[in-house]
């Protein structure tokens, strides 16, 4: 199933049936693609990554076996060098464009939108501010890469009168969770799903042997 950002907000409420559905279908003993390998994944056009009010949303999905899932999004690219490896290696990004390859038979994985609070200082007062930003985590490869916000406080203050990255205080009505966040953000999801070879030639066999197996019947 595909949704627009429309729909998700409705059918995929953080309490809803719906969403608590596809969180337990995603569990990793229900991660074999044996029990229905062409079943589509939810796999959203759409997700607000982060809320200053509400719940948070949290979008998690682990790649199943037999799977290639290529996916294409951007954040903003003054993050970028936040996000590294488990090796602290920064992730290959040109202006915040990421192209994900994630493969079922290494594990890979997205998770993003939970909520994370870490300490700037304020460049002004020196005093640490508690700043809130969406995670965002992957593996791709087999390797495991995040927006390490701790890194990026550490090499970043926060400014009164700053705001036109998308984070900061409140300035200009710009809605905030807490003392300070990043303002209300929605990610853009691209994404190309195609099951190995491999699985569809098992397929062909399975459905021969139902045909002929219906066949016999008659």
């Amino acid at each position: 199933m595909s949704i627009d950002s429309n729909e998700y907000n409705s059918d995929f409420i953080l309490s809803s049936h719906n969403l608590k559905k596809y969180e337990s279908e995603t569990q990793l003993g229900f991660n074999s693609f044996i029990t229905n390998p062409f079943k589509k994944p939810f796999l959203p056009n759409t997700w607000k990554w982060f809320r200053t009010s509400g719940e948070e949303k949290i979008y998690d999905y682990r790649v199943k076996e037999g799977e290639t899932i290529k996916l294409d999004f951007k954040i903003p690219k003054q993050f970028t060098f936040a996000l590294v490896s488990s090796a602290r290696t920064p992730y290959p990004s040109q202006n915040g464009n990421i192209s994900l390859k994630l493969e079922g038979d290494t594990g890979d994985f997205i998770r993003l939108g939970k909520r994370e609070t870490v300490l700037l200082r304020d460049s002004e007062s020196q005093i640490f501010v508690p700043t809130t930003f969406p995670s965002l985590q992957f593996r791709e490869g087999g390797i495991d890469y995040k927006l390490d916000w701790q890194d990026f406080a550490e090499r970043r203050p926060i400014a009164p009168g700053a705001f036109d990255e998308g984070w900061g205080y409140s300035i200009n009505g710009n809605p905030v969770f807490g003392a300070a966040s990043m303002y209300d953000a929605t990610l853009k999801l691209n994404w190309d799903r195609k099951l190995n070879w491999w699985w569809l030639l098992i397929g062909a066999i399975l459905g021969l042997g139902v045909y002929k197996y219906s066949q016999k019947e008659q």
